[in-house]
Formats: C-alpha cells, sequence, structure tokens
C-alpha cells in the first residue's frame, strides 16, 4: 500500500474539513472552542 499524506489545519478557529471520503471511509478533521461542539446524537453504526 502506497502512503499518502493529509493536510489537516491546525487553527483556533472552528473548523470542519472532509479529509477521506470513499466508499468505506468518511474521516472528518474537526476544531472547536472549549464549550463548542456537536449536538448529542445517537449511532446506528456497527464498531467491530
Amino acid at each position: 500500500m502506497i502512503e499518502k499524506v493529509y493536510n489537516m489545519t491546525n487553527s483556533s478557529d472552528r473548523t470542519v474539513e472532509m479529509l477521506i471520503s470513499d466508499e468505506n471511509v468518511h474521516y472528518l478533521h474537526m476544531i472547536f472552542n472549549k464549550e463548542e461542539g456537536l449536538p448529542e446524537h445517537f449511532s446506528n453504526s456497527t464498531v467491530l
């Protein structure tokens, strides 16, 4: 397998960026300030 480098933002600003999106993986990089974030949510995914 060939290595691939993905650059992520390094910031203090609120950021949500999609780094990898394919049929098997959706990888998001998220930066939130203290007391911020996503609302609580429930998942129907299976983790092995």
